[in-house]
Parts: C-alpha cells; sequence; structure tokens
C-alpha cells in the first residue's frame, strides 16, 4: 500500500522561510499518518520553487527529518510545469512539462507505485499499470467518468487561481478539497475504497 497526503494550501507569496516552515508542517502531518508522499499545492512562480531547492538554504536539510518521505514540489506557470521529486535532502527527480502535452511523464516508483505527471487537456487514452498514481493539472471536473476508468489512482491538483482546488479519484470514490481552505488529507492507495465524499 501506499499512503498519500495532498496538501491544499496557498503558498504564493510567502517569504522563503515561511514556504520552508508551511512545508514542514504539512511533512508532520503526514508523518504521522504514516505517509510515503507529500503533494504540496503548486506555487504559481518557478522562482519561489528553485529559491527552496537551489542556493544555500536550509530546505533541503530539514527534509533530512522526515526519512522514508517523498515530496513533490511543482510549479505552474506560462503554460509550463516544473515538478522536483525530493526525498532526504537530496532532489532525486525532476520534470519539466509542455502544458497540451499528449504523454504522460514518468516520475518515479515510489514503494511499488508508478508517479506520473499529466499536462494534457484530457485523460490519456493508454494502458497503465494498475498501481499507478497520476498527477494532472490541467483537467477540469467533467473529466471525472474518464478518471474514475482509469487504472491506479489520480490526483487532480488545479493552479491555485482556478476556482476549484485539489480533488482525488481511487476506485469511484472522488475526494475534493476546496481552493479556499488550507486542508490535508491522507489517501492509502491499494485498498478498495467504498465511501463516496466531499470534504
Amino acid at each position: 500500500m501506499l499512503k498519500v497526503t495532498l496538501a491544499q494550501t496557498d503558498l504564493d507569496g510567502l517569504t522563503l522561510t515561511d514556504r520552508m516552515k508551511t512545508i514542514y508542517r504539512f511533512m508532520e502531518k503526514g508523518r504521522k499518518k504514516g505517509t510515503s508522499l507529500v503533494l504540496m499545492s503548486p506555487f504559481n512562480d518557478f522562482d519561489e520553487l528553485l529559491e527552496l531547492v537551489e542556493g544555500k538554504n536550509r530546505f533541503l536539510t530539514g527534509t533530512q527529518d522526515y526519512p522514508d518521505i517523498f515530496l513533490l514540489l511543482t510549479a505552474k506557470s506560462k503554460g509550463q510545469l516544473l515538478a522536483k521529486l525530493i526525498l532526504e535532502g537530496e532532489v532525486v527527480n525532476e520534470a519539466f512539462v509542455t502544458e497540451g502535452s499528449k504523454r504522460l511523464h514518468y516520475v518515479r516508483n515510489i514503494y511499488g507505485w508508478e508517479v506520473f505527471l499529466n499536462m494534457s487537456y484530457s485523460v490519456p487514452d493508454i494502458k497503465i499499470p494498475n498501481k499507478s498514481l497520476i498527477c494532472h493539472f490541467n483537467l477540469e471536473k467533467y473529466c471525472f467518468k474518464e478518471l474514475n476508468s482509469m487504472c491506479g489512482a489520480s490526483f487532480l491538483i488545479n493552479h491555485v487561481q482556478d476556482r476549484s482546488g485539489s480533488s482525488f479519484f481511487h476506485k469511484g470514490s472522488y475526494f475534493e478539497l476546496e481552493r479556499e481552505c488550507e486542508k490535508t488529507e491522507t489517501f492509502c492507495l491499494g485498498k478498495v475504497q467504498t465511501t463516496y465524499g466531499v470534504f
């Protein structure tokens, strides 16, 4: 099983110190739930993400306090997505995806689950492994049916300026985190979920 913590918050406009504290706070919440992967809401500016992982600040060092927890940070700006996957003080993978790209971008196998990014405007019509987690960044809510018919699990992570927040789809279940609230939810992939709920 893979536990994923989805953090819905607005990181934009915060000082570097406040960004670090906010991310650590969500990682701590995830750790208390036994999570393996923390997904943060996207930044609106590449520079705010790069400032965290480049230079001489202590952010990466601080992630060493959360062993075995992967952290996926993303920034979406001008039709492009930048992603950094972090584990125990190191950027272990990164991706740069253009809006409208019709293919899934592979991130990494995380504890037996294949993790992908999707920046297309539709659900890719391709076969994926059953144990897959796809993070969608451009889909609209009308894609619910297609998402639920896919193998694996899907997170719909909308741009923070979008009216929608973040949503999660897994085995016919649907959960939504509203944009206006700061919230974190941890989902366990691999269990059959029978609850349909909206937070």
